[in-house]
């Protein structure tokens, strides 16, 4: 299953206001049907021999829109097979040479395909006859096999979503012409999106989350379908548009990137569907990536000795998430939940405190204790004596 013989590439530049030079271009890549393929994967990498794949997209279409990241320098295309069987890639694409075109605005579909309406933008069906009006020449119609009505330029009773519009003209002498038969399309909601940031975790109905886990982006709807997207990271009043690193259909996953620091950060997603319905969406989230900080008490210097009934205590804290436990181990036993001081016997203790915070950072703190053994017998003696002084001997 070979698609490189099938490649024709085709490239877009989106304009957004006032075009300048250093604005990120969306590419597009547009490829010829494999017949042995029934899905595709669109593979990144910064060199030709694609040892290390940087990011992967799966589509189903014959073509990908992308902002290249600054990384990525190359591109090709894996078709799958049934039971995900992996093709032949294709040959490896420079990025840096390939040509950005203008997009061409979209065009109405013809007839043998559903009419979308968008009432944002006051569009309407419009039932043409040259003749409607003139020689008693009316039109009928019927939406959904309702009632016959007259056309009087407006087709009135569409419903959300799909319509089955039928019509006809018919002369004075009831010489009526045949059915025709169109699909429409009404759209007027817009579509609809959904996150989930990291495992899930909230604090105060807010997600938490750390750098490795995901953050994942839904966009529905039912009606129309999702034509454009995209995505911006907030954090300190930046605003940086970003790429997913992987998609299925209109789920998108994406990565916190390296640069993010703890503390508060969002996600600004803007869709629009096929019918020029749009939305724009911020969510919001915190990120903790770091353990929690602790404290040991009493501290410990080299070579120092303890007296015997020495507690250990140890304190900890998590400013962002909180601290989850705090587990033990004494001279390798298995771990087990701290729950309040340690009154050591004397000997050496080696400890281990295993401490997570609740989104799962985790630090391992080693400590050692050597606690006196008191074998030491007082020798002290005070004796009588008969003569006016007292003697004390060791």
């Amino acid at each position: 299953m070979r698609i490189t013989k099938y490649l024709s590439i085709l490239f877009i530049l989106i304009s957004f206001g006032i075009p300048y030079a250093q604005e990120r271009k969306e590419l597009e890549l547009k490829w010829k049907a494999d017949p042995a393929s029934q899905a595709y994967r669109v593979e990144f990498s910064n060199t030709s021999d694609f040892q290390i794949v940087l990011r992967t997209v799966s589509v189903n279409d014959r073509t990908i829109r992308f902002f290249p990241e600054s990384n990525e320098r190359y591109i090709r295309v894996v078709g799958i097979g049934r039971k995900e069987s992996r093709g032949e890639p294709s040959d490896p694409i420079l990025i840096d040479s390939l040509r950005a075109f203008v997009k061409l605005e979209r065009k109405a579909p013809p007839q043998d395909k559903a009419i979308i309406l968008s009432p944002t933008q006051n569009e309407k069906i419009v039932l043409d006859n040259p003749s409607s009006g003139k020689n008693g020449v009316k039109v009928y119609f019927r939406v959904n096999e309702g009632e016959w009505k007259e056309y009087q330029g407006t087709i009135s009773g569409l419903q959300e979503g799909k319509n089955d519009v039928e019509f006809y003209s018919e002369t004075a002498s009831g010489v009526k012409e045949t059915t025709r038969l169109m699909e429409v399309v009404q759209d007027t909601k817009r579509p609809e999106i959904r996150v989930e940031i990291g495992k899930g975790f909230k604090l105060e109905s807010v997600y938490v989350t750390r750098k490795d886990q995901t953050l994942k982006v839904e966009i529905a709807d039912a009606v129309s379908g999702v034509s454009d997207s995209e995505f911006y990271f907030l954090q300190n009043g930046r605003r940086t548009q970003v790429n997913p690193i992987s998609q299925d259909k209109n789920d998108y996953t994406f990565r916190l990137p390296d640069s993010m620091e703890d503390g508060s950060f969002g996600i600004d997603v803007k869709a629009k569907d096929q019918a020029g319905n749009k939305t724009e969406e911020s969510f919001f989230g915190i990120l903790d990536s770091n353990p929690p900080i602790c404290r040991i008490s009493p501290r410990i210097s080299s070579g120092e000795l303890f007296p015997i009934g020495t507690e250990i205590q140890i304190q900890c804290e998590d400013l962002i998430s909180g601290v989850r436990s705090i587990q033990f181990s004494q001279n390798g036993s298995e771990f087990r939940n701290y729950a309040e001081g340690l009154v050591l016997d004397p000997g050496k203790h080696n400890f281990e405190f295993r401490v997570t915070d609740k989104v799962g950072n985790s630090s391992l703190i080693k400590a050692q204790y050597t606690i006196l053994n008191p074998t030491l017998e007082s020798k002290v003696k005070v004796k009588t004596q008969t003569s006016p002084s007292a003697t004390t001997t060791k």
